[in-house]
């Protein structure tokens, strides 16, 4: 199975304008992570991300709008000012969620899944398909509703650095992505993400 990169769609259209004087904040404070015993056979570590455990903290977090794909059994909430734009792929399928009225977005790309010996995605596994595929810091992270996902910072030429959350749910992976200085408002938004 093809490991496909989906192409930044918008990332894409979206080229976020970072504000002058507005820091990027360091990965281990921004989605709170912390070791956890246990291998998880990509980088030694398991990761948690301790952001919104509970639904009700997670909508305090964020303040946003729940949504819910059906499709694909998911849902996770957003802040009220962005909306999700569903687009078919060659390979897949990618939600877009943006602001209404500015720049701010990330992307979910969504396609098959075929390889059952494979429960999280490793950095390995990504190289075998995409030899230039950068791959930096990974970490085998848990998602508040249990989900083993990779974590990891790549770079698109273009865009610049992004933070990627790649997991394997069922017959499908998912590639969440959003550019570094939205880091802090991806991790938010990932500490609601639950498979329903």
């Amino acid at each position: 199975m093809f490991v496909a990169v989906f192409g930044f769609v918008g990332m894409f259209l979206l080229k976020s304008e970072k504000k002058s004087g507005e820091p990027l904040e360091e990965a281990a404070s921004t989605w709170n992570i912390f070791s956890n015993s246990g291998d998880s056979g990509s980088s030694g570590t398991v990761t948690n991300i301790a952001v919104g455990e509970k639904t009700s903290e997670a909508q305090d977090t964020v303040e946003g709008v729940r949504y819910v794909n059906s499709s694909y059994g998911f849902s996770l909430i957003h802040p009220k000012n962005m909306s999700a734009t569903t687009l078919d792929e060659e390979d897949g399928e990618t939600i877009l969620i943006q602001e209404k009225e500015g720049t701010k977005s990330f992307q979910i790309f969504i396609m098959p899944w075929d390889e059952p010996e494979y429960t999280v995605i490793t950095p390995k596994r990504i190289k075998q398909d995409l030899l230039d595929f950068v791959v930096d810091d990974p970490k085998e992270a848990v998602l508040a509703d249990g989900t083993h996902a990779l974590l990891f910072w790549s770079k698109e030429d273009g865009s610049g650095k992004t933070r990627e959350v790649w997991i394997i749910h069922g017959e499908y992976l998912y590639q969440i992505s959003a550019l570094a200085d939205l880091d802090s408002l991806l991790a938010r938004i990932m500490g609601t993400w639950k498979f329903e």
